[in-house]
Protein backbone atom coordinates (compact mmCIF):
# COMPACT_ATOMS: atom_id res chain seq x y z
CA UNK A 1 0.00 0.00 0.00
CA UNK A 2 1.11 3.56 -0.68
CA UNK A 3 1.37 5.88 2.35
CA UNK A 4 1.22 9.18 0.50
CA UNK A 5 0.96 10.79 -2.93
CA UNK A 6 3.57 13.51 -3.29
CA UNK A 7 3.74 16.29 -5.86
CA UNK A 8 7.07 18.09 -6.00
CA UNK A 9 7.95 21.29 -7.81
CA UNK A 10 11.68 22.01 -8.13
CA UNK A 11 12.73 25.48 -9.23
CA UNK A 12 16.39 26.12 -10.07
CA UNK A 13 17.52 29.69 -10.70
CA UNK A 14 20.55 30.83 -12.68
CA UNK A 15 22.67 31.13 -9.53
CA UNK A 16 22.15 27.50 -8.57
CA UNK A 17 19.53 28.01 -5.87
CA UNK A 18 16.90 25.30 -5.71
CA UNK A 19 13.44 25.89 -4.30
CA UNK A 20 11.49 22.73 -3.48
CA UNK A 21 7.76 22.75 -2.88
CA UNK A 22 6.19 19.50 -1.76
CA UNK A 23 2.52 18.67 -1.44
CA UNK A 24 1.65 15.36 0.19
CA UNK A 25 -1.77 13.73 0.24
CA UNK A 26 -1.84 11.00 2.87
CA UNK A 27 -3.76 7.78 2.32
CA UNK A 28 -6.38 8.08 5.08
CA UNK A 29 -6.10 4.37 5.87
CA UNK A 30 -2.85 5.26 7.65
CA UNK A 31 -3.24 7.24 10.89
CA UNK A 32 0.09 9.06 10.65
CA UNK A 33 3.29 9.48 8.63
CA UNK A 34 6.46 8.43 10.48
CA UNK A 35 8.42 11.16 8.68
CA UNK A 36 8.05 13.47 5.71
CA UNK A 37 11.02 14.97 3.91
CA UNK A 38 13.80 14.45 1.39
CA UNK A 39 16.78 12.08 1.29
CA UNK A 40 19.74 13.16 -0.84
CA UNK A 41 22.90 11.30 -1.83
CA UNK A 42 25.92 13.58 -2.16
CA UNK A 43 29.49 12.80 -3.25
CA UNK A 44 31.63 11.18 -0.56
CA UNK A 45 33.93 14.23 -0.54
CA UNK A 46 31.09 16.27 0.95
CA UNK A 47 32.29 15.56 4.47
CA UNK A 48 32.07 18.95 6.23
CA UNK A 49 28.82 20.01 7.95
CA UNK A 50 27.78 23.38 9.32
CA UNK A 51 24.32 23.96 10.76
CA UNK A 52 22.17 26.21 12.92
CA UNK A 53 20.11 23.91 15.14
CA UNK A 54 20.17 22.19 18.51
CA UNK A 55 23.62 20.67 18.97
CA UNK A 56 26.36 19.63 19.02
CA UNK A 57 24.88 16.47 20.51
CA UNK A 58 21.93 14.67 19.02
CA UNK A 59 18.67 16.49 19.64
CA UNK A 60 15.19 15.10 19.26
CA UNK A 61 11.96 16.55 20.49
CA UNK A 62 12.56 15.02 23.95
CA UNK A 63 16.29 15.79 24.13
CA UNK A 64 16.44 19.54 23.60
CA UNK A 65 17.59 20.07 27.18
CA UNK A 66 20.79 18.15 26.44
CA UNK A 67 21.67 20.44 23.52
CA UNK A 68 21.87 24.16 22.83
CA UNK A 69 20.59 26.15 19.90
CA UNK A 70 23.55 27.54 17.97
CA UNK A 71 25.85 27.33 14.95
CA UNK A 72 28.02 24.20 14.84
CA UNK A 73 30.60 22.69 12.50
CA UNK A 74 31.40 18.96 12.41
CA UNK A 75 32.51 16.26 10.01
CA UNK A 76 30.09 13.67 8.69
CA UNK A 77 32.05 10.85 10.33
CA UNK A 78 32.16 12.59 13.73
CA UNK A 79 28.39 12.99 13.77
CA UNK A 80 27.79 9.24 13.70
CA UNK A 81 27.44 7.55 17.10
CA UNK A 82 27.93 3.83 17.67
CA UNK A 83 24.88 2.69 19.56
CA UNK A 84 24.61 -0.79 21.02
CA UNK A 85 22.66 -1.77 17.92
CA UNK A 86 23.10 0.22 14.70
CA UNK A 87 20.41 2.79 14.13
CA UNK A 88 19.92 6.05 12.31
CA UNK A 89 21.37 8.84 14.43
CA UNK A 90 23.04 12.27 14.46
CA UNK A 91 19.62 13.90 14.09
CA UNK A 92 19.28 17.58 14.95
CA UNK A 93 16.00 19.39 15.56
CA UNK A 94 15.05 23.06 15.34
CA UNK A 95 17.27 23.53 12.28
CA UNK A 96 17.12 26.69 10.14
CA UNK A 97 19.92 25.77 7.77
CA UNK A 98 22.45 22.99 7.17
CA UNK A 99 25.38 23.15 4.76
CA UNK A 100 27.31 20.10 3.56
CA UNK A 101 30.47 20.82 1.59
CA UNK A 102 33.73 19.46 0.19
CA UNK A 103 35.60 22.71 0.72
CA UNK A 104 34.99 23.98 -2.82
CA UNK A 105 31.31 23.25 -3.42
CA UNK A 106 28.42 23.16 -0.98
CA UNK A 107 24.78 22.25 -0.69
CA UNK A 108 22.68 24.27 1.74
CA UNK A 109 19.17 23.37 2.91
CA UNK A 110 17.37 26.27 4.59
CA UNK A 111 13.84 27.02 5.68
CA UNK A 112 11.91 29.70 7.51
CA UNK A 113 10.17 26.88 9.37
CA UNK A 114 12.44 24.80 11.65
CA UNK A 115 13.11 21.30 10.36
CA UNK A 116 15.15 18.25 11.38
CA UNK A 117 18.10 16.72 9.57
CA UNK A 118 20.74 14.04 9.86
CA UNK A 119 23.80 13.31 7.75
CA UNK A 120 25.67 10.02 7.66
CA UNK A 121 28.07 7.86 5.64
CA UNK A 122 25.55 5.02 5.98
CA UNK A 123 22.16 4.47 4.37
CA UNK A 124 19.10 3.92 6.52
CA UNK A 125 18.75 0.47 4.97
CA UNK A 126 22.29 -0.44 6.05
CA UNK A 127 21.74 0.78 9.60
CA UNK A 128 18.47 -1.12 9.90
CA UNK A 129 19.79 -4.40 8.50
CA UNK A 130 22.93 -4.90 10.62
CA UNK A 131 23.05 -6.21 14.17
CA UNK A 132 26.46 -4.81 15.14
CA UNK A 133 28.33 -1.61 14.39
CA UNK A 134 31.42 -3.43 13.14
CA UNK A 135 29.29 -4.94 10.37
CA UNK A 136 28.36 -1.54 8.92
CA UNK A 137 29.63 -0.69 5.45
CA UNK A 138 29.77 2.89 4.24
CA UNK A 139 27.81 3.49 1.09
CA UNK A 140 30.52 5.56 -0.60
CA UNK A 141 28.32 8.66 -0.54
CA UNK A 142 27.14 11.20 2.03
CA UNK A 143 23.49 10.65 2.92
CA UNK A 144 21.60 13.80 3.91
CA UNK A 145 18.03 13.55 5.23
CA UNK A 146 16.00 16.72 5.63
CA UNK A 147 12.74 16.08 7.48
CA UNK A 148 9.94 18.61 7.58
CA UNK A 149 8.00 16.48 10.05
CA UNK A 150 8.98 13.44 12.13
CA UNK A 151 6.88 11.26 14.44
CA UNK A 152 9.49 9.47 16.50
CA UNK A 153 13.18 9.14 15.70
CA UNK A 154 15.14 7.20 13.13
CA UNK A 155 14.34 5.23 10.03
CA UNK A 156 12.69 2.41 11.97
CA UNK A 157 11.09 4.48 14.72
CA UNK A 158 7.68 3.31 15.76
CA UNK A 159 6.46 6.85 16.33
CA UNK A 160 3.07 6.82 18.04
CA UNK A 161 2.32 3.22 17.02
CA UNK A 162 3.71 -0.05 18.28
CA UNK A 163 5.10 -1.41 15.00
CA UNK A 164 5.45 -5.17 14.44
CA UNK A 165 9.26 -5.14 14.54
CA UNK A 166 9.12 -3.85 18.13
CA UNK A 167 6.71 -6.53 19.32
CA UNK A 168 9.51 -8.72 20.64
CA UNK A 169 7.77 -10.98 23.12
CA UNK A 170 6.36 -13.73 20.93
CA UNK A 171 9.48 -13.91 18.75
CA UNK A 172 12.13 -13.81 21.48
CA UNK A 173 11.97 -13.95 25.27
CA UNK A 174 8.25 -14.79 25.33
CA UNK A 175 9.01 -18.30 24.09
CA UNK A 176 10.33 -19.31 27.51
CA UNK A 177 8.96 -18.84 30.99
CA UNK A 178 10.80 -16.86 33.62
CA UNK A 179 11.82 -13.78 31.64
CA UNK A 180 11.08 -10.39 33.18
CA UNK A 181 11.03 -7.35 30.90
CA UNK A 182 10.77 -3.67 31.76
CA UNK A 183 10.09 -0.72 29.44
CA UNK A 184 11.01 2.90 30.11
CA UNK A 185 8.07 5.15 29.20
CA UNK A 186 9.33 8.60 30.06
CA UNK A 187 6.40 10.68 28.80
CA UNK A 188 4.09 7.99 27.47
CA UNK A 189 0.38 8.11 28.15
CA UNK A 190 -1.20 5.59 30.47
CA UNK A 191 -3.21 4.27 27.53
CA UNK A 192 -0.02 3.33 25.69
CA UNK A 193 1.34 1.70 28.82
CA UNK A 194 -1.75 -0.53 28.96
CA UNK A 195 -0.75 -1.81 25.55
CA UNK A 196 2.87 -2.37 26.46
CA UNK A 197 2.46 -3.87 29.92
CA UNK A 198 -1.07 -5.29 29.95
CA UNK A 199 -1.22 -8.98 30.77
CA UNK A 200 -3.25 -9.58 27.61
CA UNK A 201 -0.79 -7.75 25.33
CA UNK A 202 1.92 -10.40 25.78
CA UNK A 203 4.66 -7.80 25.50
CA UNK A 204 6.43 -6.29 28.53
CA UNK A 205 6.16 -7.43 32.13
CA UNK A 206 6.02 -3.87 33.48
CA UNK A 207 6.80 -0.25 32.63
CA UNK A 208 8.51 2.72 34.24
CA UNK A 209 6.56 5.97 33.96
CA UNK A 210 8.07 9.32 34.95
CA UNK A 211 5.06 11.62 35.28
CA UNK A 212 5.31 11.68 39.08
CA UNK A 213 8.88 12.99 38.84
CA UNK A 214 7.90 16.18 37.04
CA UNK A 215 5.89 17.67 39.88
CA UNK A 216 8.72 20.04 40.78
CA UNK A 217 8.98 21.38 37.21
CA UNK A 218 7.31 24.52 35.91
CA UNK A 219 5.21 22.91 33.22
CA UNK A 220 7.84 20.96 31.27
CA UNK A 221 10.67 23.29 32.29
CA UNK A 222 13.08 21.45 34.55
CA UNK A 223 15.72 24.14 35.19
CA UNK A 224 13.77 26.25 37.65
CA UNK A 225 13.21 26.20 41.41
CA UNK A 226 9.54 25.75 42.28
CA UNK A 227 7.81 24.01 45.21
CA UNK A 228 6.69 20.42 44.75
CA UNK A 229 3.06 20.19 43.68
CA UNK A 230 2.00 17.67 46.33
CA UNK A 231 -1.59 17.50 45.13
CA UNK A 232 -0.42 16.69 41.61
CA UNK A 233 1.98 14.07 42.93
CA UNK A 234 -0.82 12.27 44.73
CA UNK A 235 -3.12 12.54 41.74
CA UNK A 236 -0.53 10.99 39.43
CA UNK A 237 0.47 8.18 41.77
CA UNK A 238 -3.13 7.31 42.60
CA UNK A 239 -4.42 7.48 39.02
CA UNK A 240 -1.62 5.22 37.72
CA UNK A 241 -2.22 2.75 40.53
CA UNK A 242 -5.92 2.50 39.74
CA UNK A 243 -5.71 2.89 35.97
CA UNK A 244 -3.04 0.23 35.42
CA UNK A 245 -4.87 -2.18 37.73
CA UNK A 246 -8.14 -1.65 35.85
CA UNK A 247 -6.40 -2.77 32.65
CA UNK A 248 -4.49 -5.65 34.25
CA UNK A 249 -1.18 -3.88 33.63
CA UNK A 250 1.79 -3.72 35.97
CA UNK A 251 3.76 -0.74 37.31
CA UNK A 252 7.46 -0.49 38.08
CA UNK A 253 7.61 1.52 41.32
CA UNK A 254 10.52 3.88 41.90
CA UNK A 255 11.74 7.26 43.12
CA UNK A 256 15.40 7.22 42.10
CA UNK A 257 17.40 6.34 39.01
CA UNK A 258 20.53 7.53 37.21
CA UNK A 259 18.66 10.51 35.71
CA UNK A 260 16.86 11.75 38.82
CA UNK A 261 18.10 13.68 41.87
CA UNK A 262 18.15 11.77 45.15
CA UNK A 263 14.62 11.45 46.51
CA UNK A 264 15.49 12.21 50.15
CA UNK A 265 16.92 15.55 49.00
CA UNK A 266 14.09 16.13 46.55
CA UNK A 267 10.98 15.30 48.57
CA UNK A 268 12.44 14.69 52.02
CA UNK A 269 15.00 16.29 54.31
CA UNK A 270 18.82 16.20 54.40
CA UNK A 271 18.99 17.57 57.95
CA UNK A 272 17.18 16.86 61.20
CA UNK A 273 14.60 14.53 59.67
CA UNK A 274 16.84 12.79 57.16
CA UNK A 275 16.22 9.31 58.54
CA UNK A 276 12.47 9.76 59.09
CA UNK A 277 11.87 11.25 55.65
CA UNK A 278 13.91 8.56 53.86
CA UNK A 279 11.88 5.84 55.59
CA UNK A 280 8.60 7.63 54.84
CA UNK A 281 9.41 7.85 51.12
CA UNK A 282 10.28 4.16 51.09
CA UNK A 283 6.94 3.23 52.69
CA UNK A 284 4.97 5.27 50.14
CA UNK A 285 6.38 3.40 47.15
CA UNK A 286 6.96 -0.09 48.55
CA UNK A 287 3.38 -0.65 49.69
CA UNK A 288 1.86 0.18 46.31
CA UNK A 289 0.73 -2.23 43.61
CA UNK A 290 3.66 -3.04 41.33
CA UNK A 291 7.30 -4.04 41.58
CA UNK A 292 9.48 -1.67 43.62
CA UNK A 293 12.99 -0.81 42.45
CA UNK A 294 15.78 0.37 44.73
CA UNK A 295 18.46 2.50 43.10
CA UNK A 296 22.01 2.24 44.46
CA UNK A 297 22.36 4.19 47.69
CA UNK A 298 18.65 4.89 48.05
CA UNK A 299 18.52 2.19 50.72
CA UNK A 300 21.15 4.17 52.67
CA UNK A 301 19.49 7.57 52.30
CA UNK A 302 22.21 8.90 50.00
CA UNK A 303 21.67 12.60 49.27
CA UNK A 304 22.30 15.03 46.42
CA UNK A 305 25.95 15.81 45.72
CA UNK A 306 25.75 19.54 46.54
CA UNK A 307 28.66 20.32 44.23
CA UNK A 308 29.95 23.89 44.45
CA UNK A 309 31.95 24.24 41.21
CA UNK A 310 31.13 23.51 37.58
CA UNK A 311 34.32 21.44 37.23
CA UNK A 312 32.77 18.85 39.55
CA UNK A 313 29.90 18.13 37.15
CA UNK A 314 30.11 15.58 34.33
CA UNK A 315 26.54 15.50 33.00
CA UNK A 316 26.34 17.28 29.63
CA UNK A 317 22.75 18.36 30.32
CA UNK A 318 23.86 20.11 33.51
CA UNK A 319 26.89 21.75 31.89
CA UNK A 320 24.86 23.06 28.96
CA UNK A 321 22.01 24.35 31.05
CA UNK A 322 24.34 26.14 33.45
CA UNK A 323 25.61 28.15 30.45
CA UNK A 324 22.07 28.67 29.17
CA UNK A 325 20.95 30.01 32.54
CA UNK A 326 23.97 32.33 32.71
CA UNK A 327 23.30 33.51 29.13
CA UNK A 328 19.79 34.45 30.24
CA UNK A 329 21.26 36.75 32.87
CA UNK A 330 20.95 34.50 35.91
CA UNK A 331 23.60 34.93 38.58
CA UNK A 332 26.20 32.22 39.03
CA UNK A 333 24.94 31.49 42.53
CA UNK A 334 21.35 31.02 41.34
CA UNK A 335 22.44 28.78 38.47
CA UNK A 336 24.44 26.62 40.88
CA UNK A 337 21.44 26.37 43.19
CA UNK A 338 19.34 24.98 40.34
CA UNK A 339 22.03 22.43 39.44
CA UNK A 340 22.24 21.34 43.07
CA UNK A 341 18.53 20.49 42.95
CA UNK A 342 18.01 19.11 39.44
CA UNK A 343 21.33 17.81 38.05
CA UNK A 344 21.44 14.16 37.05
CA UNK A 345 24.92 13.97 38.57
CA UNK A 346 23.24 13.96 41.99
CA UNK A 347 22.42 10.30 41.37
CA UNK A 348 25.75 9.40 39.77
CA UNK A 349 28.23 9.93 42.60
CA UNK A 350 30.00 6.72 43.70
CA UNK A 351 28.28 4.26 45.99
CA UNK A 352 29.15 4.97 49.62
CA UNK A 353 30.32 1.65 51.07
CA UNK A 354 32.49 2.71 54.01
CA UNK A 355 33.87 5.76 55.82
CA UNK A 356 37.24 5.05 54.21
CA UNK A 357 38.91 6.73 51.24
CA UNK A 358 36.47 7.54 48.45
CA UNK A 359 33.73 5.89 50.48
CA UNK A 360 35.32 2.50 49.84
CA UNK A 361 34.36 2.77 46.16
CA UNK A 362 37.91 2.78 44.76
CA UNK A 363 41.52 3.28 45.77
CA UNK A 364 42.01 5.20 42.54
CA UNK A 365 40.44 8.39 41.24
CA UNK A 366 36.68 8.04 40.64
CA UNK A 367 35.23 9.46 37.43
CA UNK A 368 33.10 11.86 39.49
CA UNK A 369 33.60 13.12 43.03
CA UNK A 370 32.31 11.22 46.06
CA UNK A 371 29.69 12.97 48.16
CA UNK A 372 31.57 14.30 51.23
CA UNK A 373 28.92 12.93 53.58
CA UNK A 374 30.14 9.37 52.89
CA UNK A 375 31.87 9.61 56.29
CA UNK A 376 28.48 9.38 58.02
CA UNK A 377 26.22 7.93 55.29
CA UNK A 378 27.61 4.58 54.19
CA UNK A 379 26.63 0.93 54.07
CA UNK A 380 29.12 -0.24 56.69
CA UNK A 381 27.68 2.09 59.34
CA UNK A 382 24.13 0.81 58.75
CA UNK A 383 24.68 -2.92 58.36
CA UNK A 384 24.22 -3.77 62.05
CA UNK A 385 21.99 -0.85 63.05
CA UNK A 386 18.37 -2.04 63.51
CA UNK A 387 17.12 1.56 63.28
CA UNK A 388 18.98 2.36 60.05
CA UNK A 389 17.43 3.22 56.70
CA UNK A 390 18.99 0.05 55.31
CA UNK A 391 17.24 -2.03 57.98
CA UNK A 392 13.96 -0.32 57.07
CA UNK A 393 14.34 -1.22 53.39
CA UNK A 394 15.15 -4.81 54.32
CA UNK A 395 11.97 -4.91 56.42
CA UNK A 396 9.90 -3.60 53.49
CA UNK A 397 11.26 -6.29 51.19
CA UNK A 398 10.46 -8.95 53.79
CA UNK A 399 6.91 -7.63 54.29
CA UNK A 400 6.16 -7.81 50.57
CA UNK A 401 7.23 -11.44 50.56
CA UNK A 402 5.27 -12.25 53.70
CA UNK A 403 1.95 -10.50 52.98
CA UNK A 404 0.22 -11.05 49.65
CA UNK A 405 -1.96 -8.01 50.24
CA UNK A 406 1.06 -5.82 49.37
CA UNK A 407 1.77 -7.55 46.09
CA UNK A 408 -1.75 -8.49 45.02
CA UNK A 409 -4.26 -6.30 46.86
CA UNK A 410 -6.49 -3.73 45.23
CA UNK A 411 -5.73 -0.06 45.73
CA UNK A 412 -7.88 2.74 47.14
CA UNK A 413 -6.73 6.32 47.89
CA UNK A 414 -7.71 7.83 51.22
CA UNK A 415 -8.42 11.50 51.94
CA UNK A 416 -6.98 12.63 48.60
CA UNK A 417 -7.33 16.34 49.36
CA UNK A 418 -5.39 16.44 52.61
CA UNK A 419 -2.64 19.06 52.16
CA UNK A 420 0.09 17.03 53.91
CA UNK A 421 -0.86 13.36 54.09
CA UNK A 422 -0.53 10.68 51.44
CA UNK A 423 -2.60 7.68 52.48
CA UNK A 424 -4.08 4.63 50.80
CA UNK A 425 -5.58 1.24 51.54
CA UNK A 426 -4.82 -2.17 50.04
CA UNK A 427 -7.25 -5.08 50.35
CA UNK A 428 -6.81 -8.79 49.58
CA UNK A 429 -8.61 -11.93 50.76
CA UNK A 430 -9.80 -10.57 54.10
CA UNK A 431 -6.70 -8.51 54.86
CA UNK A 432 -6.51 -4.72 54.82
CA UNK A 433 -3.26 -2.78 54.75
CA UNK A 434 -3.03 0.98 55.33
CA UNK A 435 -0.07 3.18 54.45
CA UNK A 436 -0.32 6.63 56.06
CA UNK A 437 2.44 9.22 55.59
CA UNK A 438 2.98 12.85 56.53
CA UNK A 439 4.93 14.20 53.55
CA UNK A 440 6.19 17.31 55.37
CA UNK A 441 8.35 18.39 58.35
CA UNK A 442 5.35 20.15 59.88
CA UNK A 443 3.19 18.07 62.29
CA UNK A 444 -0.42 17.60 61.24
CA UNK A 445 -3.65 15.92 62.25
CA UNK A 446 -5.22 13.26 60.07
CA UNK A 447 -8.69 11.83 60.59
CA UNK A 448 -9.07 8.46 58.91
CA UNK A 449 -12.10 8.13 56.63
CA UNK A 450 -12.19 4.44 57.61
CA UNK A 451 -12.06 2.97 61.13
CA UNK A 452 -8.61 1.64 62.04
CA UNK A 453 -9.77 -0.45 65.00
CA UNK A 454 -8.14 -3.85 65.04
CA UNK A 455 -5.10 -2.74 63.04
CA UNK A 456 -1.56 -3.42 64.18
CA UNK A 457 1.64 -1.66 63.16
CA UNK A 458 3.75 -3.63 60.71
CA UNK A 459 6.40 -0.96 60.21
CA UNK A 460 6.85 2.71 61.11
CA UNK A 461 9.55 5.35 61.21
CA UNK A 462 8.85 6.32 64.83
CA UNK A 463 9.24 3.55 67.47
CA UNK A 464 6.08 4.43 69.39
CA UNK A 465 3.70 4.74 66.43
CA UNK A 466 0.20 3.45 67.18
CA UNK A 467 -3.03 3.18 65.13
CA UNK A 468 -5.93 5.50 65.86
CA UNK A 469 -8.86 6.92 63.93
CA UNK A 470 -7.41 10.39 64.56
CA UNK A 471 -3.64 10.60 64.19
CA UNK A 472 -1.42 13.49 65.23
CA UNK A 473 1.41 12.83 62.81
CA UNK A 474 4.91 14.02 63.62
CA UNK A 475 7.35 15.37 61.00
CA UNK A 476 7.51 12.90 58.09
CA UNK A 477 5.80 10.26 60.23
CA UNK A 478 4.75 7.17 58.30
CA UNK A 479 3.18 3.93 59.39
CA UNK A 480 2.04 0.71 57.74
CA UNK A 481 -0.95 -0.89 59.43
CA UNK A 482 -2.49 -4.33 58.89
CA UNK A 483 -5.87 -5.71 59.84
CA UNK A 484 -6.73 -9.36 59.42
Amino acid sequence: AKFVDVKAVWTVDCQGRVDVKLHGQRDMEFPFLPRFGIRMFLPKAFGEVEYFAYGPYESYIDKHRASRLGVYAQTVDSMHEDYIKPQENSSHAGCRYVTVSDGAYALTAASETPFSFNVSPYTQEELASKAHNYELEKCGETVLCVDYKMSGVGSNSCGPLLMPQYQLNEETFGRQEGFLTVGEMSSTSMENCFRYAGADSHELTMVFSFHHLKVDFMGNEKWVLVPTDFGKLKQILFSWQQGMAAHNAWNALFWDNHDQPRVVSRFGDEGEYWKQSAKMLANVIHCMRGTPYIYQGEELGMTNANFTDLSQYRDVESLNNFEILRDKGMSEESAYNILKVHSRDNARTPMQWTAGENGGFTAGTPWIGVNPNYVTINAESQLNDPDSILAHYRALVALRKQYDVIALGDFAPLDERHPQVLAYRRRWQGQELYCISNFYPKPCRWVSPEPLAGCRVLLANYPDAAPADTLDLRPYESMILLRG
